[in-house]
């Protein structure tokens, strides 16, 4: 992360970083979030997985992609998202696609987005255990029109993932 010149650190955590800067008698916040991998898995029939997954510190079940953050020092964003397949899916797969990319801003919530399609899936032989301690509890191949639906039953937030959802299901 690279700081402006009269931008100062706040606070440093794990996965975020909060900075205030002064310009012209106003201070302005910014977030740095941690790089973050998104990961979906599709089938031969254009169809997209998702899990429901319990996350014990947001204290909800939600149906969600295939997420990670990018906090391992020298592994790439590709190995991180394919980690996540296999911690959260308990898949893995042959082709892992880059196929959007949200660089690093100066906007007030900063972070660097890597998404991939995840082709050619198959089980793993013998499961793993998720690391983070998040529980999943069913997962669920979609169509467009199924996923649509989930957003409209506000079963599925709209957020910047939906939009490049729909973007991949649209250019894919």
């Amino acid at each position: 992360m690279t700081l402006l010149s009269n931008e100062h650190i706040v606070y440093q955590g794990k996965y975020m970083t909060l900075t205030e800067e002064r310009l012209e008698n106003h201070t302005y916040e910014r977030v740095h979030l941690r790089s973050g991998v998104f990961v979906i898995p599709m089938n031969e029939k254009r169809e997209i997985l998702l899990i429901k997954e319990k996350r014990k510190h947001e204290g909800e079940i939600r149906w969600k992609i295939i997420t990670g953050w990018v906090d391992k020092k020298h592994v790439d964003p590709e190995q991180i998202a394919r980690e996540e397949l296999a911690e959260e899916a308990q898949m893995q797969c042959q082709e892992m696609q880059q196929v959007y990319e949200v660089p690093r801003s100066k906007q007030t919530i900063s972070t660097h987005e890597y998404y991939y399609i995840a082709k050619n899936c198959s089980d793993l032989a013998v499961p793993i255990d998720n690391p983070d301690g998040d529980i999943v509890l069913d997962m669920k191949w979609v169509s467009e029109s199924q996923y649509l639906d989930l957003i409209d039953s506000q079963e599925i937030q709209i957020s910047r993932n939906t939009g490049v959802i729909q973007y991949i299901f649209r250019n894919l």
